[in-house]
């Protein structure tokens, strides 16, 4: 028992020594912060459109429904579904038969009713001599005179008809009144048209062609002080090109603004000589303003967004990663206006940014190749003739 104590006392004295103490509570070394391999892009100074941004939809400038103004049946289509078909174009030969037929019966009419008209004629004229030796009465003569009156609207009757006939005939050519893509058939060879009730097939003008858009009504003072004296430029671009937008001209701002929405409605032509836009298609509109020079753009990519913003990860001098909070301005061309946060000349992380955090130390992949153009490269032009923001 006594030496059981003994034991005891002893491993309490040594776990009390302050050499045993020190090194039971000393700290583990930490792990040096991991070298993180990503993908940069720069910060540059650069010259920036000013824009307002909204949804568009690509509108026709024309879409004609093609009825028939006359009843019969389809003799000939003369174009295939889809097809371009220009200004004047025969579309429909519609069965002119029966309305030859009526204008024969008017012309014979019209014969008919002149030699009446030329007998009844000659007839007070001879009752009109007649009178002045009283071999016939007043009565006489103006009866003649009745029927000559009236036969001569019969003749106007006859030439109404003939008239009619003759247009009813043209009207069974049926030509596009506008160029542009045709419709699929409302009715195919043989089928019945109803005057002023069948719709044939619709022809849409694309070229120019329309894109409609809204903005808020904030924007319109703007867009009325810039639209004094000159045609603003407006970019489409569909989704899947963003890069590659079609250039247009501001044609139409709307006479009101919708109370309900707070927008106004704004309409730009393009040419769309390569029928690139189709009616219905959504795309980003962009009206163009004017320029901003001296404005810090990064690459789109390196903008990442948090419960308390948008940030990107700065790259310093030591090769860490710095996280900024930044304020952003307009996005377009593939770069993002930072109105704070970030100068000129600094490296942005473009790809990468989810394994990072703040301190970590980063290696550029493909070092000497970045994404972003650095500070001082002369950057593409745009279609405007301006340098676009970014890559």
């Amino acid at each position: 028992m006594k030496t059981l104590v003994a034991v005891v006392v002893l491993a309490v004295c040594c776990l009390g020594c302050p050499s045993n103490r020190k090194t039971a509570s000393a700290p583990a070394t930490p792990p040096p912060p991991p070298e993180v391999p990503v993908t940069v892009g720069h910060a540059v100074q650069e010259t920036v459109l000013e824009v307002v941004q909204s949804l568009g939809t690509v509108q026709t400038v024309n879409a004609m429904p093609i009825t028939s103004r006359v009843g019969g049946q389809i003799r000939k289509v003369h174009f295939t579904e889809g097809q371009f078909v220009e200004k004047d174009a025969l579309l429909f030969t519609i069965d002119s038969d029966p309305f030859q037929e009526q204008l024969n019966q008017a012309e014979a009419f019209r014969t008919r009713d002149l030699a009446r008209l030329k007998f009844l004629t000659t007839e007070a004229k001879r009752l009109e001599q007649l009178k002045k030796t009283d071999v016939a009465s007043q009565s006489d003569l103006d009866r003649a005179l009745a029927e000559v009156a009236a036969m001569e609207a019969t003749v106007l009757a006859d030439e109404a008809e003939a008239k009619q006939a003759r247009l009813n005939i043209a009207f069974c050519t049926i030509q596009s009144p506008v160029a542009g893509r045709t419709s699929a058939y409302g009715l195919n060879e043989g089928g019945i048209v109803e005057a002023n009730k069948t719709q044939l097939l619709v022809v849409n003008q694309i070229k120019p062609i329309h894109v409609a858009f809204p903005v808020p009504e904030r924007s319109l003072p703007e867009i009325q002080r810039r639209m004094k004296g000159r045609t603003l430029e407006v970019r489409a671009s569909l989704p899947d090109a963003p890069d590659k937008p079609h250039v247009g001209k501001l044609v139409f701002v709307d006479n009101a603004i919708d109370t309900q929405s707070g927008m106004i409605l704004l309409k730009a032509e393009f040419p769309n000589d390569d029928e690139t836009l189709w009616p219905g298609q959504f795309v980003h509109a962009t009206l163009v303003l004017g320029e901003k020079p001296d404005t810090v753009v990064v690459p789109e990519a390196a903008v990442q967004h948090g419960q308390k913003g948008a940030y990107v990860f700065v790259v310093n001098s030591e090769m860490a990663a710095e996280f900024r909070q930044i304020t952003l301005g307009v996005t377009q061309d593939g770069g993002v206006e930072v109105l704070a946060g970030v100068k000129a000349g600094e490296t942005v992380v473009t790809d990468g940014q989810n394994k990072l955090k703040k301190g970590f130390k980063v290696k550029v992949k493909g070092a000497g190749q970045e994404q972003a153009t650095p500070p001082g490269e002369k950057k593409q032009e745009s279609a405007s003739g301006k340098a676009p923001p970014g890559n």
